[in-house]
């Protein structure tokens, strides 16, 4: 049996729309261009998280030039489509988001932790499940916080959203369950054996006018019973999967997932304008009898 790997965004995607999973996941068909949220967010990962580097190390560095170069970066390299706001105006988002960072960093108290295999950002970290099943994430930042003496871990996920997310996400996120499990199975390999999870939550730069960064929001680690059930989604999403079953979902007119969906015109209306797939005619394969492609 291949071997299948799932990331935590791949579930959600999944749960979003098994169609869209199976255009983009299995298939590889991608847009040519790049929406300016991924774009954002890349630059702005680009721009914070050697900032949490130098933090720990007694240093600092200039985070408004770093996002000034990736997001120039972004520009000149990919296709960015823009929709509300333009180029300049996001520049300009990200600048004060930029110039901010360091003081909304300093305020959580927190400080990433270096293990045996270095500072532990952006690991990517792998646990295999029955079945030959892998789960796979990249959690960006593993910290511990000044105020905890007893040093437990924390994991609050970096994110650019245009709304704070609600009060209470941290604690329903099945990301930060998956970011969990994927240390807790890695702590002999990150020489952190014996340190638990004691928080999880997200650290958020709001993009609009008038940039600012959310209060830290954190939940309490998850218990065993729910990182053994989100395991269990895990293996039966993967089932799902090697059964061919890729539901349509169009959910509801006010929130429906087609929205903001890249493969929304080739799905509705077989208008495979704008996209590509290293595997053949998009078209030919999105509309061909169910593929056969590891996922």
């Amino acid at each position: 049996m291949d071997e299948l790997q799932l990331r935590p965004t791949s579930i959600i995607k999944y749960e979003g729309c098994g169609e869209a999973y199976r255009l983009e996941t299995i298939l590889k068909i991608r847009s040519t261009g790049t929406s300016h949220a991924l774009a954002f967010g890349t630059a702005g990962h680009k721009a914070a998280l050697p900032y949490v580097v130098a933090h720990a190390q007694g240093e600092t560095v200039d985070t408004v030039s770093l996002f000034e170069l990736a997001w120039q970066e972004q520009l000149d390299n990919k296709v960015v489509k823009f929709s509300s706001r333009d180029a300049k105006d996001l520049l300009a988002i990200g600048k004060l988001l930029a110039e901010q960072f360091p003081a909304a960093w300093d305020a959580t108290g927190l400080k990433v932790v270096t293990a045996s295999t270095g500072i532990l950002i952006e690991n990517r970290l792998k646990i295999r499940l029955a079945d030959n099943v892998v789960l796979s994430g990249e959690p960006d930042i593993v910290a511990v916080s000044s105020n905890d003496p007893d040093g437990d871990l924390v994991i609050p996920d970096l994110k650019f959203p245009s709304a704070a997310a609600f009060d209470g996400f941290a604690i329903a996120s099945e990301q930060l369950t998956a970011y969990q499990v994927l240390v807790k199975y890695n702590q002999q390999k990150l020489g952190l054996a014996g340190r638990k999870v004691g928080k999880v939550g997200f650290i958020e730069g709001i993009k609009k006018k008038g940039a600012a960064w959310a209060p830290l929001q954190l939940a309490d680690a998850r218990s065993d019973e729910d990182m053994g059930s989100y395991v269990a989604k895990v293996g039966l999403t993967a089932a799902l999967i090697r059964k061919g079953h890729f539901p349509k979902r169009s959910g509801s007119a006010f929130n429906s997932p087609c929205a903001i969906c890249d493969m929304a015109g080739l799905c509705l209306r077989k208008d495979a304008t704008g996209l590509s797939s290293p595997y053949g005619d998009v078209l030919e394969l999105a509309y061909s009898k169910p593929s056969s492609l590891a996922a």
